[in-house]
């Protein structure tokens, strides 16, 4: 969501086609990705692979909020035949969470008859913000961010622009922490005490030694993030004696796992 303000004032800088911007905006964004073995196995459970190797690593997730105060310049230029456009901004970043988890490699094997299950982890990471503060513009990290584009028209039939938003990135207070995982697991399920009388706090307990024993973490650890730059590049043609323009566009996020996006399209 954004909320922006332009101004084209000729006489900016003494000179004609100048103007400025000023923009507020509220980031929220979540996206991950996994391996099919993994999402069948949180799903139907380890039972129906016992025997069978799953990959599990290759996974990554991340969500984060921030807000964003930008000023910005613009230029323009029209002549006869043509014309352009450039515009350019920096901003300030104030970030309220962040969770990050990444598993470059894994794998997951449940022996046939269930008496363990193993898994390979290789440097997978826990990254999270401070988790007792959470909420909407708390100031939990700070950054800096820039944007530029550029947009060209010529003859009223030909449109080329080029833009790179959000360039920039995150740095995360003290409080913030991180974990590792990485080396091989095996457990062989948990053996209880006389079942009438387990205390209430055993298998938290448990758990707590499972993660100190595999789990090395790092509290008050800041760390930093890059923002979601994406780069653009588009063009468009409209035709002489129709009301029809083809136009296509690729949009690509380089510090993401995502493929550019692609489109073409026709406009009556």
């Amino acid at each position: 969501t954004q909320l922006r303000y332009t101004n084209l004032n000729d006489s900016a800088f003494g000179g004609k086609g100048w103007g400025y911007t000023l923009a507020f905006s509220n980031r929220l964004i979540a996206e991950s990705r996994y391996h099919g073995d993994a999402f069948n196995l949180l799903l139907d459970g380890n039972a129906p692979t016992a025997g069978e190797t799953l990959q599990v690593g290759d996974a990554f997730a991340q969500s984060y909020m921030y807000q964003q105060v930008e000023v910005g310049m613009v230029k323009s230029w029209v002549s006869e035949k043509a014309s352009a456009s450039m515009a350019f901004s920096v901003g300030f970043v104030n970030a309220n969470w962040y969770r990050g988890f990444d598993a470059p490699s894994g794998t997951w094997y449940t022996d046939p008859i269930g008496s363990y299950i193993d898994l390979e982890a290789e440097d997978w990471r826990f990254e999270t913000s401070n988790p007792e503060e959470n909420g909407f513009f708390f100031p939990n990290g700070t950054g800096v961010s820039f944007s530029f584009q550029y947009e060209w028209h010529w003859k009223k039939r030909h449109m080329l622009a080029f833009s790179a938003n959000d360039v920039g990135f995150i740095r995360w207070s003290q409080k913030s922490s991180s974990s590792n995982l990485d080396g091989s697991i095996r457990w062989e399920g948990v053996v209880l005490p006389n079942i009438s009388n387990i205390s209430e706090g055993f298998f938290e307990d448990y758990a707590d030694s499972l993660q100190g024993d595999y789990l090395t973490e790092n509290p008050n650890r800041a760390f930093s993030t890059a923002l979601p730059m994406q780069f653009n590049i588009s063009y468009g043609y409209k035709f002489h004696s129709l009301p029809l323009a083809c136009y296509g566009q690729i949009r690509w996020r380089p510090l993401s796992p995502w493929l550019p996006l692609s489109t073409l399209g026709l406009l009556w």
